[in-house]
């Protein structure tokens, strides 16, 4: 198999874990918290996280995205969408995106480059207690 063909595959396979998990998240959010605000997703203007954005949308969720000052948001143009904009890496913009919200569930799609200095467990100790 051709590495375009492994990349492929292995993009399908990344989708289809995403709409489960996002089946399953919401599915236990509806009995387990109020959802009031809807669903936030952290890297919503990626390819993976505008993606994941569409299908809320069209399930008729209420969407809102945390992006940054310079994020191109062209991926989500015309989606009745809510910006909160911060950085998901400041525990001051993650303060202020759950100041006063009550998200079923929270959606992290971010991407980090190989060497990157940022990371997950950083984002993580922003937005779980």
């Amino acid at each position: 198999m051709s590495d375009l063909c492994l990349a492929r595959s292995a993009r399908r396979l990344a989708m289809s874990v995403l709409l489960l998990a996002a089946s399953v998240g919401l599915s236990h959010a509806a009995h387990a918290a109020p959802k009031d605000d809807g669903v936030l997703i952290l890297g919503g203007t990626g390819n993976s996280g505008s993606y994941v954005a569409r299908r809320l949308i069209e399930r008729g969720e209420k969407v809102t995205v945390l992006v940054r000052p310079t994020s191109d948001r062209s991926r989500l143009a015309g989606l009745p969408i809510t910006y909160v904009v911060g950085d998901a890496m400041d525990p001051a913009s993650a303060q202020a995106a759950l100041e006063g919200k009550h998200f079923g569930v929270i959606f992290e799609t971010l991407q980090f480059a190989p060497g990157d200095g940022r990371s997950w467990a950083k984002v993580y100790e922003n937005f779980v207690p």
